[in-house]
């Protein structure tokens, strides 16, 4: 799944949905083939919310930290070449 953010002309949206979906379906396939949740419309739909909410905050922490990185390193570039 990593390959579909080093896709460069690939919108990042379209990545992170594609990803998404990719998880959802393998978790909740995998839930339901090993009984770890039930049959149902309630089951599915509670589970499908919390896997809406823990990606959409995981991602936002990563996405988060992966960019102050970035802007601490920008920042560094742009010291070392006004040195010059």
């Amino acid at each position: 799944m990593n390959v579909l953010y080093q896709i460069e002309q690939l919108p990042l949206m379209i990545a992170i949905f594609i990803h998404g979906s990719v998880l959802y379906i393998s978790y909740l396939s995998t839930y339901l083939i090993n009984d770890w949740l039930e049959w149902g419309m309630y089951p599915v739909l509670v589970f499908s919310c919390i896997f809406i909410l823990g990606y959409i905050i995981i991602w936002i922490i990563i996405y988060s930290v992966a960019k102050k990185n970035t802007d601490a390193v920008n920042e560094k570039l742009k010291q070392v070449q006004g040195e010059k």
